[in-house]
């Protein structure tokens, strides 16, 4: 199946559904049911979605169980223009979360800094891991610059996680999801009043453990892959009268995984010379097929029983790191070694408060506070090669990561009722974050450095004013003013930076449940330092300024985006679509490159690396979205996307294909690198009565559509068209549901995405992929009580 055919085909089913939109509302042509009205809060106040004004998806608790979407990885696969990934350049693990939404694969070099943020009821989380659903009854994304509600780090977007409150019944559920792999997904969950009408509480438990998808070939073991989650969550919901209301939530997540499946293509894997130069240093064309990697896949586990036996290893490496000692210069105060075998160990401790208060008039007092911790250790071999047992361990590395944020918001807002509406408020985010603490052998001697820590205070006013012009034109504009002091530890950094960003919007009725709007959206994304100034001398500082016009502070950068829209509900409520489009550009984009500045001692050019605002990014595109209520047994739902992106000025280390010059401008014109241009999903859902109509029996297809993606900005090495097929069988009662599944059904071998590296043993140009998951046949069921 072709790829042109792929697009037009999820292009012409979504199109044909929202196009309905804009023929006149008929009557049914079948008895059927309206399909469930989503409400969000993607304005700070409850609304349906089909009302919003801008693009945003949505996914309530019956579609999120309807897919068996348990974490973002599974949601992002059913957004469009979504891509989500939880890896970094050199490993396919979980260690570092990057949204990236429209194409906007920026660089992020602290977890402060990057372009699209997870809030969970409203609440920031900085260190982006949020761990497998639990109690999270609403999934919202919402695309384009947030900035005037949610603030920093909303530059592209945010995705907000809203979470269920206790019961004021008791009752609860117990849920175990099994497959061919070992994976076992166990969830608990109890609620019910403590205080009748007053005070009530629910506790929730699940540990997933999905099995490893491809065998380690030294040991044999069917352990690459392998992840656990352990989540405990603890909720209290109080009304101690009518118009007041107070909910805490505490959240701790334990994750423990096993080497990941990736695989370095080196420097032998070169088939191309981009340059002209007269040697292979690139590679070119479709990345090879997954079986070269998975023949080597079994290196990633460094610390195998056939590499050394001793259980106590790790600690003896850390040991030997001198990591641990009072003198260390590690970040994660307080911790031992939490790491017990090669891959990532993470602790995320998080809590959300709550409290609203009904006032007279029908306005209403919200308070929100929120608190995040993320610590991680990787024990990486980056080289990996396969080693004979007891061999040098020059490559294996120990990684440390470390953040935490806490955030305050007041808001007071009007009625929802009225012409004249509007919403105030004012916000304080404290951040700190090391984005990487690195010990290990490199060669000799052994070391450990680490980035500093970027600590970041940011206060923001902001407010929203919507006026209805006539019952069918409405006008609003939304702002916030934000001020961010942005300091480095070392080196006594510190700097402020004042922006203004937000929306304003005009939408029009046709008719009572369609409309047509327009929007124009402003973000920015916070500035930083260039810290490796203040470590040269006034000379070298005043070389590399001459040099490479590098500076200490680097500027925001600024998105400006517009938005062209319809969105509605028709055909009795059977039929819910959007089609959207979009054209935006950044400006003063940070952007890194190599800066060069003469040595005091030698005499020579040195090179460092730099931040400097030289890029310009341009971005259009088109999402569709559309559900269908096609008859009272079949539902129908689609999203298609199209998200361009265009880098128009700028420089691309990456695109140098060896080490002769730097700073070069061959990606003009070219796409950003590991995001898909195109994606697509449409899904098929057959319920009717069976068994004297005891129950409700269930047959659902799910197909998922991503184009290549780019290792880099050259645009040179991709991975190919990614094609998933699912499907799930089931019954479902009111008290249970089971379900038999396959996922990945035509067994897709497509890479998740690959990336430039460099390979370690030649210290040439190399890539790093990351391997996708196989086949799965499963079972799984739910109880509720």
């Amino acid at each position: 199946m072709s790829k042109t055919l792929i697009r037009t085909g999820l292009f012409a089913l979504c199109a044909v559904v929202t196009g309905s939109l804009l023929l006149p509302q008929s009557r049914a042509l079948a008895q059927g049911v309206a399909l469930e009205e989503i409400v969000v809060t993607a304005r700070k106040r409850e609304e349906a979605l089909v009302d919003i004004p801008f693009a945003v998806s949505a996914f309530s608790e019956e579609e999120l169980n309807a897919a068996n979407l348990k974490n973002f990885v599974d949601v992002q696969l059913f957004t469009p223009g979504l891509t989500y990934q939880q890896a970094t350049a050199n490993r396919a693990d979980r260690g570092v979360p990057n949204i990236v939404i429209r194409g906007l694969n920026i660089n992020a070099f602290s977890g402060s800094s990057v372009a699209a943020l997870f809030f969970v009821d409203g609440a920031p989380v900085l260190g982006g891991e949020v761990g497998s659903f639990v109690d999270v009854i609403r999934v919202e994304v919402l695309r384009g610059p947030q900035t005037a509600y949610f603030g920093r780090n909303t530059f592209s977007g945010a995705v907000n996680l809203v979470t269920k409150d206790p019961g004021e019944e008791f009752g609860g559920s117990v849920g175990l999801d099994l497959d061919r792999f070992g994976s076992a997904d166990l969830q608990f969950s109890v609620e019910g009043p403590i205080i009748e009408d007053r005070l009530s509480a629910r506790l929730s438990v699940r540990n997933n453990k999905k099995g490893g998808h491809y065998k380690n070939n030294r040991t044999g073991a069917r352990e690459i892959g392998d992840e656990e989650t352990r989540s405990l969550v603890a909720t209290i919901l109080a009304t101690p009268t009518d118009t007041l209301r107070f909910k805490l939530r505490l959240e701790d997540i334990e994750i423990n995984d096993g080497p990941q499946p990736s695989f370095r293509f080196p420097s032998s894997f070169a088939n191309c010379d981009p340059d002209g130069n007269g040697s292979m240093t690139y590679r070119c064309g479709l990345a090879p097929d997954v079986s070269v990697a998975e023949a080597m896949v079994g290196h990633n586990d460094a610390f195998a029983p056939g590499y050394l036996a001793r259980g106590d290893y790790i600690q003896d490496v850390v040991a030997a790191f001198s990591l641990y000692s009072d003198s260390s210069p590690r970040q994660i105060d307080g911790e031992g070694v939490f790491i017990e075998k090669m891959g990532l160990a993470k602790r995320v401790s998080g809590a959300t408060f709550s409290a609203v208060a009904d006032l007279p008039g029908g306005m209403s007092l919200d308070w929100i506070s929120g608190f995040n911790e993320t610590k991680s250790m990787i024990v990486s071999d980056e080289n990996t090669l396969p080693r004979a047992p007891f061999s040098p361990i020059a490559d294996t590395f120990l990684v440390e990561r470390w953040s935490k944020n806490s955030s305050h918001e007041a808001r007071l807002s009007s009625p929802g009722e009225g012409r004249l509406r509007w919403t105030a408020g004012a916000n304080y985010v404290n951040s700190e974050d090391v984005s990487s603490c690195v010990a290990g052998w490199f060669f000799a001697p052994r070391g450990f450095t680490c980035r500093p820590i970027l600590e970041s205070s940011t206060t923001g006013a902001f407010g929203g004013v919507y006026y209805d012009v006539t019952e069918k034109l409405t006008v609003s504009a939304e702002t916030r003013y934000q001020s961010d002091e942005v300091k480095v530890e070392s080196g006594g950094l510190e700097a402020e930076f004042n922006d203004v960003g937000g929306r304003v919007t005009v939408e029009y009725r046709t008719a009572d449940d369609l409309m047509v709007f327009a929007n124009f959206s402003r973000g920015f994304r916070p500035g930083t330092f260039n810290s490796i100034v203040v470590t040269l001398s006034p000379t070298e500082a005043a070389s590399l300024q001459r040099n490479s016009g590098a500076q200490l502070d680097v500027e925001p950068e600024t998105l400006d985006q517009f938005e062209l829209g319809v969105k509605g509900t028709l055909l009795d409520g059977r039929l819910q679509g959007s089609l959207i489009g979009y054209w935006g550009e950044i400006t003063d984009q940070q952007v890194q490159q190599v800066g060069f500045f003469t040595d005091d001692e030698t005499g020579l050019l040195s090179g460092v690396g730099i931040l400097s605002n030289v890029g310009l990014l341009d971005m259009n595109g088109m999402e569709i979205e559309a559900r269908f209520q096609l008859t009272e047994h079949w539902l129908l739902t689609g999203a298609f996307a199209r998200n361009s992106t265009e880098f128009v000025k700028g420089i691309c280390n990456p695109c140098v294909s060896n080490g002769a010059t730097a700073n070069n401008t061959d990606h003009l014109g070219n796409q950003t690198q590991q995001t898909p241009e195109f994606s697509g999903s449409a899904t098929a859902t057959y319920t009717r009565p069976v068994f004297g109509g005891r129950m409700d029996g269930f047959v659902r297809g799910e197909y998922v559509y991503e184009s290549t993606k780019y290792a880099t900005e050259a645009n040179v090495f991709e991975t190919g068209d990614r094609n998933l097929v699912n499907l799930r069988l089931g019954v479902e009662a009111e008290s249970y549901r089971v379900e038999a599944y396959v996922t990945n059904l035509l067994d897709d071998d497509t890479y998740l995405y690959v990336a430039l590296n460099t390979d370690l043993d030649t210290f040439t140009r190399a890539f790093v992929s990351a391997l996708p998951h196989k086949r799965a046949i499963g079972v799984r069921g739910t109880y509720r009580f």
